[in-house]
């Protein structure tokens, strides 16, 4: 059985949700942690930008989440499965 762990994050304009396989408890929370500064730090650029573009600056910066799902205000999603 292959465990993922996730965290949600939110922007002005986006929620986005990513999922990673577990780490550990621990290390999730340390990962979260990350993706959620490295969001709350670049809100300006992802709110910019539309769902598959923020999905793709995610998945550029962390290479390792295996799903990644970005919804707008207006109910647009994008989504990557690795």
């Amino acid at each position: 059985m292959n465990l993922k762990a996730g965290v949600q994050s939110k922007t002005v304009n986006h929620t986005i949700q990513v999922y990673w396989d577990t780490l550990g408890d621990k290390r999730d929370f340390n990962f979260s942690c990350d993706v959620g500064q490295w969001v709350g730090k670049n809100s300006k650029v992802l709110d910019k930008a539309r769902v598959v573009e923020c999905c793709q600056m995610l998945a550029d910066q962390y290479p390792v989440l295996v799903e990644i799902q970005v919804r707008d205000a207006h109910g647009r999603l994008a989504m990557v499965m690795r």
